[in-house]
């Protein structure tokens, strides 16, 4: 049914319009059980779709009132959640074409324009939304690729930061995580090689002549080279007054002159 519009003539063509209203009114309609009943193909949550061919001006005129059109109808025709661009249920396809690209190629070339899309394609392509979901899908994957490398980038940082001060092995490079250094201190595993090291070197020390089990520790030799006593020892002979003991110095060579 044709429509008087601002720049030029839209006819509503779909399944149940009639002449009794008209404009916008007539796609808001579609929402209506007795209109989606009507519909053939309907289903539970399908809804008819319009063709507005446009006619009355020039190209440049009418896709001024496509854009308009589109901006009034964008609650009916687009998907109802950023979230879910893939949910169109109780939304209404919305396609436009010219009058002289219908009158000049047939309904089937690809002159149609659905509300939604970017591209003209063919009545099959467009009703099934070819071009939206293609675009879509490729601007989804594309924000799921930037989103991943991002991730990528801000982990790197990340085990870059924390970096072990004394092997300058990252948390990446460790079988398990709690082994990490937080880039300030040693790693769980330099800090072992550490103990380790110290035990290996208090293993090799000489034992207390006293105890016979204590050992010789750093500390005790700093404070006396000589000793041969642990610290348990050495400070008990102290405290009791007794000499502590000491290396025997060792014995001069006699010379013997002829």
């Amino acid at each position: 049914m044709p429509v008087q519009m601002a720049g030029g003539t839209a006819m509503f063509a779909g399944p149940g319009l009639n002449g009794r209203r008209h404009g916008l009114w007539a796609i808001m309609r579609c929402r209506s059980p007795d209109h989606r009943n009507g519909y053939p193909h309907a289903s539970a949550d399908t809804l008819p779709p319009i063709a507005l061919v446009l006619t009355g001006a020039g190209p440049r005129g009418l896709d001024n009132l496509t854009g308009k059109v589109r901006d009034l109808t964008e609650e009916f025709w687009k998907p109802e959640s950023a979230w879910r661009p893939y949910d169109f249920a109780d939304r209404i396809p919305i396609l436009t074409v010219r009058l002289d690209q219908l009158q000049q190629h047939g309904p089937q070339a690809p002159i149609w324009l659905r509300y939604g899309s970017e591209d003209l394609q063919t009545l099959t392509d467009a009703l099934a939304n070819r071009d939206y979901l293609q675009r879509t899908r490729a601007r989804l994957a594309a924000q799921a690729q930037t989103a991943k490398a991002a991730e990528a980038e801000k982990e790197r940082q990340e085990n870059e930061a924390r970096r072990c001060p004394t092997c300058n092995r990252t948390p990446d490079q460790y079988e398990n995580n709690w082994d990490a250094s937080n880039g300030t201190t040693k790693c769980g595993l330099c800090i072992a090689e550490e103990e380790a090291q110290e035990l290996r070197e208090a293993e090799s020390r000489p034992r207390c002549t006293t105890c016979e089990t204590g050992l010789l520790e750093n500390s005790l030799l700093e404070h006396d080279p000589e000793a041969v006593e642990c610290w348990k020892c050495y400070q008990k002979r102290e405290f009791s007054g007794r000499p502590p003991l000491r290396r025997p110095e060792p014995k001069k060579k006699r010379r013997f002159f002829g």
